[in-house]
């Protein structure tokens, strides 16, 4: 499910300088009558309002008919359950959806997707969009290609079980986002993943898939949306790492082995498609004698050059970070969490070697933070 790809190559440092300020935005396209985004740079969140009117054009329910403000506020629950708490870069996607129960399809409000709920299909169907589907650039992030839903008592009819029936709604949820299917309808009974994709939420056909977003599916909805400047997300993190005393009496004799990095920015994360590295700057600063580490006797105060393979998104494996300063080669294996940063799996390596075993420490860990006074947008 996930595609690692590994890249090896040196990157030179970047330099980047200065404080970032807390704002909040939205982007130059026009917003969409049911779906807004808005992005809030003090608390780093993108937020997602949608409004949904339920409506029932039919009464085949066995007695009385479930109530359709429970069933509506239960399908919302399940569909925050999977979308909400995701991660663009190192901005929290936040998931809010306004819920409103309607006589008749005729009754939905124009900025609201009309949902019919049909109590004799166990999944829910394609959602209607104002586009043609599927679309012929599914792997796209552009507006152009977003897939927008009908709104409003003239769109096309969407018809979804009552809650309890299928956990379908994610799937259907993306679709309202403006995403394609990430199989290619009615080729076989496998429902084939198209080049490019992931199989996540939006291969609804694998149970296996059914709540899980998928990182491309994040940033695709985030980037086709149109009302989102990604521009402006920027995503800065400090590394810092040590002090730590490296001594065994003979040829190594560190002490004050301290690292301090920024980074001012990284490229969108992604499950699938080529690796994309960080660009870090820094120093290492360290006395003493480190002679099998091929390195200056002396105090440093070095750029960091960067050799990565790809990065892989929170739901994937973690990356191997080697660093080369001053002729000292650190590597250290890196994942991402769920709160938009990477994180240390384990210490550095010095010289192949883990300084978890080196005396008397402590092991040369990094320790990674959000923002950089450094770094100026």
């Amino acid at each position: 499910m996930i595609i690692r790809k590994i890249l090896s190559a040196l990157i030179g440092a970047l330099l980047l300088l200065g404080g970032a300020a807390a704002s909040e935005h939205v982007g130059a396209h026009a917003a969409g009558p049911a779906v807004q985004w808005k992005v809030d740079d003090a608390s780093m969140t993108i937020t997602v309002s949608v409004s949904l009117a339920f409506y029932s054009g039919e009464s085949d329910c066995v007695g009385a008919c479930p109530d359709l403000s429970a069933i509506a506020s239960q399908i919302a629950a399940k569909i925050h359950a999977d979308w909400d708490g995701h991660y663009y870069k190192c901005y929290k996607i936040v998931v809010d959806i306004t819920t409103s129960v309607v006589d008749s399809k005729s009754q939905t409000p124009s900025g609201s997707v009309p949902i019919d709920i049909t109590w004799n299909i166990t999944g829910g169907n394609v959602m209607a969009t104002g586009n043609t589907n599927p679309n012929d650039n599914w792997t796209s992030t552009s507006p152009s290609d977003a897939l927008p839903p009908g709104t409003g008592p003239d769109a096309p009819d969407s018809t979804w079980p009552p809650e309890g029936a299928t956990n379908d709604y994610a799937h259907e949820f993306g679709h309202i986002l403006g995403l394609d299917d990430s199989y290619s309808p009615g080729i076989d009974q496998n429902w084939t993943l198209r080049d490019g994709m992931v199989a996540d939420v939006m291969l609804k056909s694998n149970p296996d898939f059914k709540d899980y977003v998928s990182e491309d599916s994040i940033n695709r909805a985030v980037e086709r949306s149109g009302q989102v400047d990604t521009s402006k997300i920027h995503c800065d993190m400090t590394m810092d790492a040590g002090p730590s005393d490296f001594d065994n009496g003979v040829f190594l004799q560190v002490h004050g082995f301290t690292l301090h990095a920024w980074t001012c920015d990284y490229q969108v994360q992604t499950n699938s498609g080529p690796p994309k590295p960080m660009h870090w700057q820094g120093t290492l600063t360290y006395s003493g004698v480190a002679q099998f580490l091929v390195a200056p006797t002396a105090s440093g105060s070095n750029t960091l050059n960067v050799a990565t393979d790809a990065l892989i998104s929170p739901n994937g494996a973690g990356s191997t970070f080697t660093y080369t300063v001053a002729g000292i080669a650190m590597s250290a294996n890196f994942h991402w969490d769920n709160d938009g940063l990477i994180h240390a799996s384990e210490p550095f390596k010095l010289g192949g070697f883990s300084t978890a075993g080196y005396y008397p420490g402590p092991p040369f860990t990094a320790q990674v933070t959000k923002g950089a006074k450094q770094c100026m947008h």
